[in-house]
């Protein structure tokens, strides 16, 4: 069974409080970074007695400070970079689970919630940053697969029912049909740093006749034209995940351990290996060729890497954290500080938090980010 290494510390401040913080793996792994392990806060035992946090899958964060977190143990805050969380809302009761949090602004706060094996899915939101909730799209939403927030614009993907969009912050909603060109959406990103003549690009992967299809906006979704994307990609297209740096650097994740990476936005691919038949559970990248891939790491008997790193836009991977975690989702305002969210091993279930810096850069502050 592996182990996971113990690396040295170094004891530094991460929001004016004293931290210990950890060097990744030393064999190739980029030590300008230094990681902290976490978690919400949860405690209990077996039987289900205590309060199990449990299964992170999504993260967002507006600034170094405030930051959400949403899974099955509930959705959770934190207002001091992730050292400690308060929840929120509570668990989602099976078949339910949380499985989006999104940020428009700091205090105006969006959760999706998806239900299993069943037509439905419900939206919430919050303008006082998690105080009061209403709920979006009531008795319409029929699944909940992603969520994306860009200025006034927001979208809902809910997989093979009908999807929604808003044009006005989330007053008025109509039905999002992406020109015909899916039969069902998985993921969504838009990054936002190009505001092209007719409006910003989106990316939306789905799939048409149960194969994978990416699509293109270049005007804000008004428009869509199908991507070109490789042949001979696995067949469970809803693993896949989907995350675009820029308007033209991007990465598509796979079931089969392997992710797709283009720099022209999606007129070429190139596939490289991330982990032999495990899928691709998270990726981040920044516009500079640095970036991060979690992978899938469930087997208690035999973990693998949980984490790699990459500094050269995807071409070649590092293991930059190795034990019994596994990250689902992975948020950060550029590559100096991220966080990566997920679940724990072991057999008391509990979710996981990992706050991940640049040496040089601890004990600093950054303004939040442009949305």
């Amino acid at each position: 069974m592996s182990v996971c290494k113990v690396h040295a510390q170094q004891t530094s401040q991460w929001q004016q409080s004293p931290v210990s913080l950890t060097a990744p793996e030393q064999s190739g792994a980029d030590t300008d970074y230094r990681y902290l392990m976490l978690e919400t806060g949860g405690s209990g035992g077996m039987f289900g007695k205590g309060d199990i946090h449990s299964n992170l899958q999504s993260t967002d964060f507006w600034d170094e400070r405030t930051g959400w977190a949403a899974g099955e143990g509930g959705v959770f805050k934190t207002e001091d970079g992730g050292l400690s969380w308060t929840r929120i809302m509570q668990p989602a009761l099976s078949p339910a689970r949380w499985v989006r949090v999104v940020l428009r602004e700091k205090n105006d706060v969006w959760l999706l919630k998806q239900y299993h094996g069943q037509a439905r899915g419900e939206l919430f939101r919050s303008r006082d940053g998690g105080k009061n909730w209403y709920e979006v799209l009531k008795g319409k939403l029929l699944s909940g697969h992603d969520l994306q927030v860009r200025g006034p614009v927001i979208r809902v993907l809910c997989g093979d029912f009908q999807s929604y969009q808003s044009t006005d912050s989330g007053d008025t909603w109509i039905a999002e049909n992406f020109g015909g060109l899916l039969h069902g959406t998985v993921a969504i990103s838009a990054p936002g740093d190009i505001n092209f003549p007719s409006g910003y690009r989106y990316f939306v992967l789905g799939h048409y006749q149960r194969k994978a299809r990416l699509i293109i906006s270049d005007d804000n979704g008004r428009t869509w034209s199908v991507i070109g994307l490789p042949g001979s990609l696995p067949s469970r297209y809803w693993l896949f995940k989907l995350f675009f740096a820029t308007s033209f650097v991007g990465a598509i994740g796979l079931e089969d351990g392997r992710v797709l990476l283009t720099h022209d936005g999606g007129r070429t691919w190139k596939s490289r290996e991330l982990a032999k038949e495990r899928p691709v559970t998270a990726l981040w990248f920044d516009g500079f060729g640095n970036g991060f891939s979690a992978t899938e790491n469930s087997n208690p008997v035999s973990p693998g890497t949980a984490l790699l790193t990459t500094d050269d836009g995807g071409e070649t991977w590092r293991p930059f954290y190795r034990g019994h975690v596994q990250f689902n989702a992975i948020a950060g305002q550029n590559h100096n500080r991220l966080w990566a969210v997920g679940k724990g091993g072991g057999a008391i279930p509990n979710d996981a938090v990992m706050l991940i810096i640049k040496s040089d850069t601890v004990g600093k502050t950054t303004a939040g980010v442009q949305r």
